[in-house]
């Protein structure tokens, strides 16, 4: 996944198909493989979203629950 900032008019969700390629080369053209690490990494991030949101202090978020 790109490191560098985006652009005003990039769109953060188009995937190109050298993006596709760059990830299937990672894991050896494996697209089972490749699946699977982009679902672990979702995974991750979905978790530290969590734990960020836990952190944050009920003031913030206006008393509602997590």
């Amino acid at each position: 996944m790109p490191s560098e900032a985006l652009r005003a008019d990039e769109n953060p969700f188009d995937v190109s198909d050298e993006d596709v390629e760059r990830h299937l080369a990672l894991c050896e053209g494996d697209a089972r493989e490749t699946i699977q690490q982009l679902l672990v990494g979702q995974a991750y991030l979905e978790r530290r979203i969590s734990l960020l949101m836990l952190s944050a202090s009920r003031g913030y978020s206006r008393g509602r629950a997590p």
